[in-house]
C-alpha cells in the first residue's frame, strides 16, 4: 500500500492536503542494509515503509548493536529522539531487506502542518499508534520472562521470525541468542 492509501486508512484528507503531501514525498528503492539515518546526526526525514523491512538500533557502551524496534510494511519510522526535538540521535536506521521507502523532510512536514491542520491531526493519530506499540514492548520487556517475550513476538509480529536474523530478534527481546535458541527448541 502506498503512503497516500495508508494515510487515508487512518483519516481521509482533503484533496489539497493529499496533493501537498504527494508533491513533497520522495519514494526510493533501497537495497538491503542501506542506512537511512546515522547516530549522532539530526534526523531530517520521517520514513514510510511501503515494501521491505527496517530496523532501528543503537550501540551500547561496549559497541554492541542493540535492536530497539522494527518497521514492517505500512509503518512509519524515524529517529524519534531527534526528528521532533531537532537534536542529534543515538539511533541508526537501516533497511533489512530491499525496500521501497517514501520520506518527507522535517521542514516540508512543518510547512504542510501550517497549510493543512488536518495533517497535524493525522500525525497525532499515527504517533498514538506508534506509542501504543512502544508501550506494549516495554510491558513485555519489564514484566515478562524470556519465553513470554518470545510468545509476544510470535503473536504480534509472526513475520519477523522468518524475515529477521535470530541475533536481531534476541536483541529486540532483550535476551541472548542462546536463550532464544533454547526457547525455540522447546516449541
Amino acid at each position: 500500500m502506498d503512503v497516500i492509501e495508508y494515510i487515508n486508512s487512518f483519516m481521509p484528507l482533503s484533496d489539497g492536503a493529499i496533493e501537498e503531501l504527494s508533491s513533497k514525498a520522495k519514494t526510493r528503492d533501497l537495497p538491503n542494509h542501506y542506512l537511512l539515518h546515522k547516530e549522532g546526526e539530526i534526523c531530517n526525514r520521517t520514513f514510510y515503509v511501503e515494501k521491505g523491512l527496517v530496523r532501528w538500533y543503537y550501540l551500547n557502551e561496549d559497541g554492541r548493536d542493540i535492536t530497539d524496534s522494527f518497521a514492517l510494511e505500512n509503518s512509519f519510522v524515524t529517529a524519534f529522539d531527534s526528528f521532533f526535538q531537532r537534536r542529534p540521535s543515538r539511533y541508526f536506521i537501516e533497511t533489512l531487506e530491499d525496500s521501497v521507502i517514501t520520506s518527507i523532510t522535517y521542514d516540508d512536514l512543518e510547512e504542510t502542518f501550517e497549510k493543512f491542520p488536518e495533517v497535524q491531526k493525522l500525525s497525532r493519530l499515527i504517533l498514538i499508534q506508534i506509542l501504543e506499540q512502544v508501550l506494549d514492548k516495554n510491558v513485555a520487556l519489564q514484566f515478562q520472562n524470556a519465553k513470554e517475550r518470545y510468545e509476544y513476538i510470535t503473536e504480534k509480529h509472526p513475520d519477523l521470525l522468518r524475515r529477521v536474523s535470530l541475533g536481531h530478534i534476541a536483541s529486540f527481546l532483550g535476551i541472548t541468542q542462546e536463550t532464544l535458541s533454547r526457547i525455540r527448541a522447546k516449541k
